[in-house]
């Protein structure tokens, strides 16, 4: 068994990958050692609402991935290889599940090593066990359901801020002991119920790859006089949804879900009106800094989705050839303009709100500003190290997470922590100058001969 978890790991994540996520997580941890005896000796503040609904925010945000992929992916390499070989299905299923824990471990204590509170990042590995066990135990639910129980244990996890102290992150006000105590029974209840569910896996696993997902299809006119105006076209007709996942964790397909820019823009302002309505009755509550933090979050991991979707569902990569560098440039810009679009309303909700409370300026700032230049960086960054492109209905991914896929994640949680930073201490200098860092950034990654390499990157891992 041992050895068989080690080679699904290494087989998901490379020794080079290991050592940048725990290497990075270690240096943060001290970062979080250094910040927390500023803070106990006043030397510096750093709002628990912000660590602690930034914490529950991801949680929240991975749970329901981690649901709706079955606890863990199964890729191509998978169906070739690992379930050829002579292993009982019940042993691989629960080889799979332990292999998964252990990354789920690293990554969410990588991701609390941001939170600037050190006894957060001390129980995130046993959130990131209860993530993959979750996902595993609601995966038969419909979406609704997986939704609901993640809105509920999230819930829980932002009780500690009404004084409940039975909660994992519990540790954040200073019950260690405690926190711990319930995180270790809460992830040790939830790992019994998925290994009694691990047992009909492989034939869960079967079906829905013999099944073939429906696909729906949109025409799009793209009569332009020049091919940039007909990428600002496309971008402003629909909008690409990332790659779907049957409830098994087996992808059985991608097929774009056509919505159009109209249609989500109507859903954006709808949200909007939403959160002016829900803050407006939250003004002067302590919980304003933390929902504040969590929309934060929540419209930044909006802008990584999108990102990502315009890589790997973009239709116009036959055109790669022909453009050149310029394909890049019109995409990343693109982006920029759809994202900067869709996060309008959440912006004038904010700035709405701002004569309630300055927070809300800074929000609509750091939501205008940096959300759509963060979007338009991470494409450059996702076709430069991840180019993946779903071209077939059937085509399953092979990915594995090397040293440098994590540059992704670490500029999205960098800018992001800075934004949200920025929001909580209401340094309009931090904000600004975060999203002019950005877009100088931008600029110098979209000279010619950048493009040109990340285009022949793009084309080395058969994007094209």
């Amino acid at each position: 068994m041992g050895k068989l978890v080690k080679f699904i790991i290494l087989s998901r994540v490379s020794k080079g990958g290991l050592i940048a996520l725990v290497g990075f997580t270690v240096y943060l941890t001290v970062i979080d050692l250094v910040t927390f005896e500023g803070v106990t000796h006043g030397y510096l503040k750093v709002p628990l609402y912000l660590s602690l609904g930034y914490t529950v925010a991801v949680y929240a945000l991975f749970s329901f991935i981690f649901s709706s992929l079955g606890g863990f992916v199964i890729t191509k390499a998978d169906v070739d290889y690992l379930f050829t070989l002579p292993i009982d299905r019940k042993t691989l299923g629960t080889a799979l599940f332990l292999s998964y824990l252990v990354i789920s471990a690293l990554l969410m204590a990588f991701l609390a090593s941001l939170t600037y509170n050190v006894y957060l990042t001390a129980v995130s590995p046993l959130l990131g066990i209860s993530m993959v066990s979750l996902g595993v135990i609601t995966s038969a639910l419909r979406v609704e359901y997986r939704a609901l129980a993640v809105a509920v244990i999230a819930l829980w996890l932002l009780s500690p801020v009404w004084g409940f102290p039975f909660s994992p992150t519990s540790v954040a006000i200073g019950d260690l002991a405690q926190g711990l105590l319930v995180g270790s029974l809460y992830a040790g209840f939830l790992v019994y119920l998925a290994i009694r569910v691990l047992g009909n896996y492989d034939q869960l696993i079967m079906r829905n790859v013999a099944s073939a997902p429906p696909e729906e299809k949109k025409l799009v006119s793209l009569s332009a006089s020049t091919p940039f105006t007909a990428f600002l076209k496309l971008r402003l007709a629909y909008l690409p949804v990332h790659v779907r996942f049957r409830s098994s964790g087996a992808p059985t397909g991608y097929a774009t879900r056509v919505a159009t820019m109209r249609t989500s823009f109507v859903a954006s302002s709808v949200a909007a009106a939403a959160y002016f309505f829900a803050f407006r009755y939250l003004e002067g509550s302590g919980l304003l800094v933390l929902g504040v933090a969590i929309a934060a979050t929540y419209v930044s991991a909006f802008g990584v989705l999108m990102s990502m979707s315009n890589i790997s569902m973009e239709r116009a990569w036959l055109t790669v050839p022909y453009l050149g560098t310029k394909f890049l440039k019109y995409l990343v810009f693109g982006v920029y303009l759809q994202v900067l679009i869709l996060v309008m309303p959440i912006s004038v909700a904010n700035f709405l709100l701002s004569p309630l409370n300055p927070l809300f300026l800074y929000a609509g700032l750091n939501a205008a500003l940096n959300v759509p230049l963060e979007s338009a960086l991470l494409t450059y960054v996702f076709a430069a190290t991840v180019p993946i492109q779903a071209r077939d209905e059937l085509t399953y991914v092979n990915f594995e997470y090397r040293a440098r896929n994590a540059l992704p994640a670490l500029v999205f949680m960098s800018i992001t922590s800075l934004g949200n930073m920025g929001i909580a201490l209401l340094s309009l200098p931090l904000i600004i100058g975060t999203g002019l860092t950005v877009a100088l950034l931008l600029m110098l990654l979209l000279r010619d001969r950048l493009v040109r390499r990340v285009i022949n990157r793009m084309t080395e891992n058969g994007y094209v």
